[in-house]
């Protein structure tokens, strides 16, 4: 190495901390980094040190100046201008509120401004750190300077700080950046400050030349006859011809921004290094239009997208994968494979995104998916029906099986994306019967192992001491399938009551007895080596039971009346009795999601009135439609009452803005739009009235110094503090459409 390539390498070495100099900012596995103006990779892509100019770090003489980012941005010191915003990044982490975070942005954000605008070349500065960036995220793991969220937030800022600059830029700035003169005469016109504003005084020959369109000047439109000279008449330039004259936004990027930038910036695809930061620069550079698809680089696009895969950067590949239309280029193998084999944690996130790539990309993505699960449920024990199975191995053939299939973690992955997808494009879950079946099984296994644990809780293993769960289970399992893989969870967890039980309810005793007579090494419901079972009930882990003390447990007082409104009589009555009310309260039952595959509506809707008397009108039929309400014994409503919705939406609407009738509730918002589901334009209704006591902890600013304690654990916690009494919630979760409801869920829903 000849002397002067020497000098070049020193002087790029940043400072440890022996220096004498300032002391180096902290970083994460910090060590000494190098970046040489005559690297190997700017030897490989034929790049001089003039194309993209590296400035020398100030030498020590210069340490006195300003070390500021506005100062740095300037000087157009790259590695120092890193250096110190590794040093902000490492210090902001500390921040703890919003509000210094937002000030400390806002403060920085200032300073990146006002330096790039006095700097002489602000877009190669970026492009310098960028590089900068690139050869510490190109490093081993065991080598690397800064995290990868490090190195993510900076890159990030440095393009937002750019993007900012350029759409910010005066017109001043920008032609002295550049390189273009104004001419004379544009000046003898109007002169424009770096900040936009104009001069506070002017003379009188350039504010003459300026003429508002709607305003006449008779000296300027006409000359004075008694000249002695014909003088050519001078130019009159109008507000809006000088507003076209001056160059838009775009204009100043796109002459800011060159090519020798973006070629610059394409080459780390060569060297394989910084495809993150690279996906961040597309916009502010103009990558697309030179990488998209059918453009001069398509080919750098395309393999940009492929190392951001390798690297495991899924969605930042798919949206520039989007931004370069190069979707059609790629196959469902190419993009979904690497994901659903890998543990990122925007997994979710990218198979829907996947999925949004047309119709064709996302009946693959279901069809992979239902395919997989079919392996799970194929077993010789007989839970999908034979005819069922054959239809679906016409229409779906053999993939490779995912390595962790057999595990229930991955079965409930790959089900609940199933049905994100199918959410989000508005397909019937029955439509994928696997991703189907194993969404609710998961929903069924939930159920049955807290049915378990609540037994444990209160010792008693009777049916009936299980009613809550039982309600549920039967709304769940409406399919033959899950009928049965209710059955086979409770002999698995050895229940001898439920598993009996719930055969005789489903009538599906053939497969009891056909299940009771196998051997448990033969009981595996799918044909994928190493299945997992539910173990018994006795190793479940027992829930936490909230620390009630001596606090007791609070129950109706016996002069509270529960009065049942299901018709138009019934809403007559309770219309009368509530116009002697000044207090009343509110709240709303419904059957939980995990039990129920279609539309969640309101069941039950409790009005209390301190007369004495809690209202339960039964929303089953006051909806006036039974259509998906499914019962325990089978009760699906009766005829509607005619005209019988309308009615209860107008009784609602009239309560909800009494201003008389003080309501109480707690947490009403979800309540609200449940209703809505119903009674559509409930929620257009403006509450009058109306207190909510989930806002207790935000009346008082300071409640603590007043002697008023924190509220917590939702209802029960306002029932503690303001009653000294704990509520039972064990008929929260249980089904709300059953007819009759029975004594304890009358008692639940009037307290």
């Amino acid at each position: 190495m000849n002397t002067e390539a020497k000098q070049l390498e020193e002087e790029w070495v940043i400072n440890t901390p022996s220096t004498s100099f300032r002391p180096r900012p902290s970083m994460s596995n910090a060590v000494n980094l190098k970046l040489k103006a005559d690297s190997p990779h700017h030897r490989q892509r034929g790049l001089s040190h003039e194309a993209i100019p590296f400035v020398p770090k100030r030498k020590s003489d210069d340490r006195k100046a300003d070390d500021t980012l506005e100062s740095i941005c300037k000087l157009g010191i790259a590695i120092e201008l890193i250096e110190k915003l590794v040093d902000i990044y490492n210090t902001e982490k500390q921040l703890q509120t919003k509000v210094q975070k937002a000030a400390a942005s806002e403060t920085r954000h200032k300073a990146m401004k006002a330096g790039l605008s006095q700097s002489d070349d602000p877009v190669g500065l970026i492009v310098q750190c960028i590089d900068i960036l690139a050869n510490t995220s190109a490093r081993d793991d065991k080598k690397k300077m800064l995290d990868d969220k490090c190195v993510k937030t900076i890159g990030r800022e440095l393009c937002d700080y750019l993007e900012d600059f350029i759409y910010s830029a005066s017109k001043a700035t920008a032609t002295r950046l550049i390189g273009e003169t104004t001419p004379d005469k544009e000046k003898a016109l109007i002169t424009l400050e770096e900040d936009g504003n104009t001069p506070d005084t002017a003379s009188a020959s350039e504010t003459d030349l300026i003429v508002f369109q709607d305003v006449q000047s008779e000296e300027v439109a006409t000359p004075s006859s008694d000249a002695k000279d014909e003088v050519a008449p001078e130019e009159v330039i109008t507000i809006a011809d000088l507003q076209r004259s001056m160059p838009d936004k775009n204009t100043w990027r796109n002459k800011l921004i060159n090519e020798k930038h973006q070629t610059y910036l394409t080459s780390f695809i060569e060297e394989e290094r910084g495809p993150l930061l690279l996906c961040m620069c597309l916009k502010t550079f103009k990558l697309p239009k030179i990488l998209a698809a059918g453009q001069p680089q398509e080919e750098i696009g395309r393999r940009l997208i492929q190392q951001l895969y390798q690297t495991h950067y899924y969605l930042e590949a798919l949206n520039c994968l989007e931004t370069l239309k190069m979707v059609d280029q790629f196959s469902f193998e190419e993009l979904a494979f690497p994901l659903f084999k890998s543990k990122s944690t925007a997994i979710t996130t990218c198979i829907v995104k996947i999925a949004s790539f047309g119709e064709q990309m996302r009946d693959a993505v279901l069809a992979y998916i239902d395919t997989q699960l079919m392996y799970t449920l194929n077993g010789s024990v007989g839970i999908v029906s034979p005819e069922r199975l054959t239809a679906a191995c016409k229409t779906n053939r053999k993939p490779t099986l995912l390595p962790d299939l057999h595990e229930r973690r991955t079965q409930k992955d790959l089900a609940n994306w199933g049905v994100k997808v199918m959410d989000m494009h508005g397909i019937d879950h029955a439509t994928y019967l696997f991703i189907y079946l194993t969404q609710r099984y998961v929903s069924l296994r939930w159920l049955i192992s807290q049915r378990a644990c609540q037994q444990a809780e209160e010792n008693d293993y009777s049916i009936e001491a299980s009613s809550n769960y039982n309600g549920l289970i039967y709304v769940l399992c409406q399919d033959e399938s899950l009928k049965r893989l209710a059955i086979k969870e409770f002999m698995d967890m050895q229940d001898p009551y439920a598993a009996p039980y719930f055969a005789e309810k489903f009538q599906q005793q053939p497969f009891y007895d056909q299940y009771l007579a196998m051997p448990i090494s033969q009981r595996v419901i799918g044909s994928i080596p190493g299945e997992q079972n539910s173990r018994s009930r006795v190793y479940l882990p027992r829930r936490k039971k909230a620390a009630t003390g001596e606090t007791a447990i609070y129950s109706l007082p016996q002069n509270v009346q529960l009065v049942i409104i299901d018709n138009s009589e019934g809403l007559v009555a309770m219309r009368t009795l509530l116009r002697q009310s000044r207090l009343c309260g509110l709240d709303t039952e419904w059957i939980p999601h995990l039990a129920k595959d279609d539309l969640c509506r309101t069941s039950l809707m409790q009005v209390g009135s301190e007369l004495g008397v809690v209202f339960l009108m039964d929303m089953v039929k006051l909806s006036g439609s039974s259509h998906g309400r499914i019962g325990f014994d089978g009760f699906s409503g009766q005829e509607p009452e005619p005209g019988i919705q309308q009615e209860t939406f107008e009784f609602l609407k009239d309560l909800f803005t009494d201003q008389r009738i003080i309501k109480l509730a707690y947490d009403f918002n979800g309540d609200i739009t449940m209703l809505a589901h119903t009674f559509p334009g409930i929620q257009n209704v403006q509450m009058q009235s109306f207190l909510d006591f989930a806002n207790l902890n935000s009346v008082v600013d300071d409640q603590v110094h007043f002697g008023i304690p924190k509220v917590k654990s939702g209802l029960t916690g306002v029932t503690e503090i303001m009653l000294n009494r704990v509520l039972n919630k064990k008929q929260q979760l249980s089904n709300w459409e059953q007819r009759p409801l029975s004594d304890e869920q009358t008692k639940y829903a009037g307290t």
